[in-house]
């Protein structure tokens, strides 16, 4: 049984090492992209970076390497396996960067003990917080746009938890 709780230990482990690197990385290219903003655009008064009517042709792209070598640490169905089990579905917004992310999606509303859903727990999903850059329309010229920093809230996976009780007093 130690064992199987070490192993589960480092699967955990393993699992916040690869979305910390992803969200580092996520950051890092956000923050190069400003750079390049900085130097394309014009400065409004408000301290804003206006771009013009052309898109900006930045390539937003993930690395296809660094994506690579995270698939091969994870295994397709590992959050299919777990007691509460979620899947992902992609949420796309064109006036974010970047504009395609993974939400989490619980499966069942209670959990999987031993291979049958048990209502008597709750699957509730686990939330990351992550940077974006969100286009926003300037306010004194239409045809064009700025980039601005926002914190979303990321659903990432789902966790069994035991129900809260409300009014047991």
């Amino acid at each position: 049984m130690l064992q199987n709780q070490d192993t589960l230990r480092l699967a955990e482990s393993s699992r916040w090492h690869q979305t910390s690197l992803f969200t580092i990385y996520s950051m890092a290219r956000i923050l190069v992209i400003l750079g390049l903003m900085h130097f394309m655009g014009t400065f409004e008064a408000s301290g804003k970076v206006c771009l013009g009517t052309r898109k900006a042709r930045i390539n937003l792209l993930h690395n296809s390497t660094f994506l690579r070598s995270r698939q091969l640490q994870t295994s397709v169905d590992d959050f299919t396996r777990a007691v509460a089990p979620w899947t992902y579905r992609i949420d796309s917004d064109h006036d974010r960067v970047p504009q395609n992310l993974r939400f989490a999606e619980c499966l069942y509303e209670g959990c999987i003990i031993h291979g049958i859903e048990d209502k008597s727990y709750n699957s509730i999903m686990v939330f990351q917080t992550q940077i974006v850059l969100k286009r926003i329309p300037c306010p004194l010229q239409e045809k064009k746009y700025y980039l601005e920093v926002q914190h979303i809230s990321v659903p990432v996976a789902c966790v069994c938890v035991v129900p809260r009780i409300v009014g047991s007093i």
